[in-house]
């Protein structure tokens, strides 16, 4: 009999159509065992088209596709059945496609085989895509960063518009479902014609986000089935940025410097950082001690007219972080607060919707001169210290710190503590107060000595730190193992 030549979509129930992804199966059934005379070795590359004729038997020049494995029988042990893998070009639409096994194989005995062709089959493989995706706000707000660069931006009151066009009708798209909108509430959107959709966004209120995008996510479909694949909207004035800024009255203090109840020395400044780009006019009492601007630092606050004259406020940290230096060193044993008022404000213009405040302490007037002093040093920073050759002791300053100390020494008149992540404290007054020194490592030191003139630290992972300069800067020593130091110590 007559062999027969059929195709089968391993992907869907339809054999008249090939998707986007899809491959079928070339089945070829000769009835009868055919010779070795067939020749099925007409896998093509990936990028032939229809037009070119693939070697062998199988002729695929009506086919927009190309065999991706060579024929074979199947089951393996039978000559009579022969099976490959047709995959469709992608990007392409034709309508009429067949398949067709050319009269050039021959039965056992040598008897020429007869042609036959493949019902006809559709190949839609150009996958529906994103023409534009963009955004436009409707007062055209904009946000300046610290480098100049404007970004879209949305205030309270503001709304914007939302246009996305598809390539072609698309079915399965619905905004609510498959755009993620960051920090704004974006209507439903609509089309007359399933290719031009639109849509309204507000912002939410008390939010304050630099960072915020409108995303397509992958799913929706053309009409045939095929799936097209997401993006982020563009903003219209330059059709390339995805990024716009939310500021509806969410900005706030994050930390100040000193931390709330620290006790620092009295020639530090004052740190405040906010969670959101905040407005130039941040101020503070730069001409007097009277109390002015929305950052106020006082001893007295209880009648609002006495502030820590201050230098006018560094900006830093992309206008999130305002450090105010002291024009006179703060006083000793004294406790201060920081008030950042409702009157600061955020980089577009909202007030902060509450009021923030901090406390601090400074340390305490430095000791006179004394023998017989020691010090200890322990768990959460604690200090100690005793003025009658270790008979009673106290806590040496207010001023503790958090991390926990392993270690400290003696040498011209300075205390010098190591400890937690590189932690290195040094006192000159006697242990009344201490100050953090930049260390050159983040790792645990154990152990610190003192002796010509130099302080020599030595910690986990082998490493070892000095100082020659009383401990107010430090380097790193070369250590040739990297396993823990517990000790070190100074001898002639």
């Amino acid at each position: 009999g007559s062999p027969t030549i059929t195709l089968e979509n391993r992907n869907s129930d339809d054999d008249t159509l090939l998707l986007y992804g899809q491959t079928a199966y070339i089945l070829v059934n000769f009835q009868e065992p055919v010779t070795t005379n067939f020749y099925s070795d007409n896998a093509t590359p990936l990028d032939s088209f229809s037009s070119l004729v693939s070697a062998g038997d199988i002729n695929l020049d009506n086919a927009t596709g190309t065999i991706t494995s060579q024929m074979s029988p199947y089951p393996s042990d039978n000559k009579t059945i022969w099976r490959g893998i047709f995959k469709p070009t992608n990007n392409m639409e034709v309508d009429n496609n067949t398949i067709t096994l050319d009269a050039s194989w021959y039965d056992q005995v040598g008897n020429p085989g007869t042609s036959v062709t493949t019902s006809n089959f559709e190949v839609e493989t150009l996958r529906p895509t994103v023409s534009s995706f963009t955004f436009s706000v409707t007062d055209n707000t904009t946000f300046t960063n610290s480098d100049n660069i404007d970004f879209p931006a949305l205030k309270p009151g503001d709304n914007a518009t939302l246009t996305l066009v598809f390539s072609e009708v698309v079915t399965n798209f619905s905004s609510d479902d498959d755009i993620t909108a960051d920090n704004v509430t974006l209507a439903t959107m609509i089309s007359s014609n399933n290719i031009i959709w639109t849509g309204i966004f507000t912002p939410t209120d008390n939010i304050s986000e630099l960072n915020n995008t409108l995303t397509l996510a992958d799913g929706y479909t053309d009409i045939a089935g095929n799936t097209g694949t997401g993006t982020s909207a563009k903003w219209s004035v330059d059709n390339a940025t995805s990024n716009y800024v939310v500021d509806t009255g969410g900005a706030a203090v994050s930390s100040f410097s000193p931390a709330n109840n620290v006790c620092i020395p009295i020639t530090d400044n004052i740190t405040v950082t906010f969670n959101f780009p905040m407005y130039n006019s941040i101020a503070t009492s730069t001409s007097d001690t009277n109390c002015a601007g929305n950052i106020r630092v006082s001893d007295n606050f209880s009648d609002n007219s006495s502030c820590v004259r201050m230098s006018f406020p560094v900006r830093s940290n992309a206008n999130k972080t305002f450090t105010l230096d002291p024009v006179d060193n703060l006083s000793y044993d004294t406790t201060y607060k920081i008030i950042v008022t409702t009157e600061a404000k955020s980089a577009l213009g909202n007030n902060l919707s509450d009021q923030y405040e901090s406390s601090f302490t400074t340390s305490p007037f430095p000791s006179s001169s004394v023998s017989g002093l020691f010090m200890a040093v322990g768990s959460d920073g604690k200090i100690l210290r005793s003025t009658d050759n270790g008979s009673s002791w106290d806590i040496a300053t207010s001023c503790q710190f958090s991390t926990n100390l392993y270690g400290i020494t003696f040498g011209n008149n300075t205390f010098v503590g190591v400890g937690e992540n590189g932690n290195i404290v040094r006192s000159t007054d006697n242990g009344s107060s201490f100050d953090n020194v930049t260390s050159p490592i983040e790792t645990n030191l154990y152990g610190i000595t003192f002796g010509n003139n130099t302080f020599v630290g030595v910690g986990s992972g082998g490493k070892i730190v000095r100082s020659t300069d009383n401990g107010s800067s430090w380097d790193n020593a070369t250590s040739p193992i990297g396993t823990y130091l517990n000790g070190v110590t100074f001898g002639n």
